[in-house]
C-alpha cells in the first residue's frame, strides 16, 4: 500500500487487480471430478472473507492434504510477504515430492 490523504490505497493499479481476478479458475468442481495430472495446493489467508463466503469444499477435496491458511485476509502476500513467501516455499517443496 501507499498513503493517501484518505489514508492508503494499493500501489497497483485497478486494472492489474482485475487481470489477476480474471485469471483465478472458476471451475474447480469440475477439476475435482477427475484426476487432476499434477499435485496441486491452496495458500489462503485465515481472515479471509472470500474464502468464507466461497466455500472451500471443492478446493479441500482437490488439494487434499495440501492446504494451508496463514494470518491475513486475501490479500495475505500484500500484508505478510515474509510469510507468504515461506508458505510457498514450504507448499512447493511439498508439491514438489508428492
Amino acid at each position: 500500500t501507499v498513503p493517501t490523504d484518505d489514508g492508503v490505497t494499493l500501489r497497483f493499479t485497478r486494472e492489474a487487480e482485475t487481470a489477476v481476478y480474471r485469471s483465478l479458475p472458476d471451475h474447480l468442481g469440475s477439476l475435482v471430478r477427475g484426476n487432476f495430472p499434477v499435485p496441486v495446493g491452496f495458500i489462503g489467508g485465515s481472515e479471509s472473507v472470500e474464502c468464507r463466503r466461497a466455500g472451500l469444499r471443492a478446493t479441500r477435496r482437490l488439494v487434499g492434504r495440501h492446504f494451508r491458511k496463514i494470518p491475513g485476509s486475501h490479500l495475505f502476500p500484500l500484508e505478510h510477504p515474509a510469510a507468504a513467501a515461506t508458505a510457498v516455499h514450504q507448499m512447493a517443496q511439498a508439491l514438489l515430492h508428492a
